[in-house]
């Protein structure tokens, strides 16, 4: 048996436990033993010039050995280290407790996850949140909204503070968490994308089907890559996300499952996020109202809606907007209002859910 091979298993609980301790420690010390061994041999018996050539052939065996005699090692406790780094960042006391409103026996879903949003009217709904800049800057500040990526992107228009992203959904509060993850792990946009584009891809039978379904233009892909070049977006520029990233990382984004018609809920929500002093700046709710289809659901909806509002609260919305001489109606057009003029005794309920125009 060669010196190092001999050398290494003679040591292998210590080299071990100094692993598992602190593997980069663990690592470095064992390549030092290695390499110590090998030149040591060299230097004594390279003495004898007759053995030289055939020491040489003899330790450059030894230091394959000794490789592999490292991987095997080190090896297990790279990856354990590997996966130590990757533990999620814990919650702060504020978002763990918003972490906490999820509701695990909500289970519904239409059609499946809408990765990029497909509504209209974007540049005039970011203009609107341009003119109405944040009343006041001492208070942390929240959005709350429903879907997915794009509560990111009204997140970057207002620096938010926190994110909150409800939807009756579990796969959607499910994809949320993923993505923090992948932004986690990616420096960059352009990583993010790559990665997750291959997550996308990597996802089989129902999985996948959340994703590649009928009721959206294109493959979720194809959108993704277009992010990076959508005004608004927060993939279109390096700084909108690395703010997003910093949340991620902070734990500062929440998603949880719940129905807009639970206003009991809601109202636990804004009373605690009074008592904290955060501000709830922005609502996004898409086109959950075209959902609600009895009355029942229409007073709770309204309800829960003006729970979260305050006088300079911005609610995003996307009632149907039909037209007065015809029977054009459309669904997906973003509307912004301000929260004092639905929590105003004339504002007529009815309008959260349809217009005239």
């Amino acid at each position: 048996m060669d010196s190092v091979t001999y050398s290494i298993l003679n040591n292998k609980y210590l080299f071990a436990i100094y692993t598992l301790t602190s593997p980069a420690a663990g690592t470095v010390r064992l390549t030092a033993h290695i390499a110590r061994t090998v030149f040591y041999d060299l230097w004594m018996n390279c003495k004898e010039e007759k053995k030289h050539n055939e020491q040489l052939k003899r330790n450059f065996k030894q230091i394959l050995l000794g490789l592999v005699e490292l991987v095997f090692l080190a090896g297990p406790c790279a990856v354990f280290f590997y996966a130590k780094t990757q533990k999620k960042t814990p919650l702060n006391p504020i978002s763990k407790t918003l972490a906490d409103f999820g509701n695990s026996r909500i289970s519904g879903q239409i059609n499946g996850v809408y990765i990029t949003t497909n509504e209209t009217n974007l540049s005039a709904t970011r203009q609107f949140l341009k003119n109405h800049p944040r009343s006041n800057l001492e208070k942390q500040t929240i959005h709350i909204g429903c879907a997915t990526w794009h509560n990111f992107d009204v997140m970057c228009e207002r620096k938010s503070n926190y994110g909150l992203i409800t939807d009756f959904n579990p796969e959607n509060a499910k994809f949320i968490k993923k993505t923090i993850d992948i932004i986690n792990a990616s420096e960059s946009r352009d990583l993010f994308k790559q990665n997750m584009i291959v997550y996308l891809n990597s996802l089989k039978g129902k999985s996948r089907n959340l994703f590649f379904h009928q009721d959206q233009k294109g493959l979720p892909t194809s959108r993704i890559e277009d992010e990076l070049l959508r005004e608004g977006s927060w993939l279109q520029t390096e700084e909108n996300y690395l703010f997003i990233k910093k949340l991620a990382a902070n734990g500062s984004l929440i998603a949880i499952t719940e129905d807009i018609t639970n206003f009991e809920k809601f109202s636990s929500i804004r009373n605690f996020l009074d008592k904290n002093n955060i501000a709830i700046d922005t609502v996004y709710l898409s086109n959950i109202c075209n959902f609600m289809d009895t009355d029942t659901k229409k007073n709770s909806f309204a309800k829960s809606i003006k729970l979260l509002l305050r006088d300079d609260t911005i609610l995003i919305n996307c009632p149907k907007l039909k037209q007065l001489d015809t029977n054009q109606v459309t669904i997906l057009h973003q509307k912004s209002i301000l929260g004092k003029e639905v929590l105003a005794n004339s504002y007529d309920t009815k309008k959260l859910f349809e217009e005239i125009i």
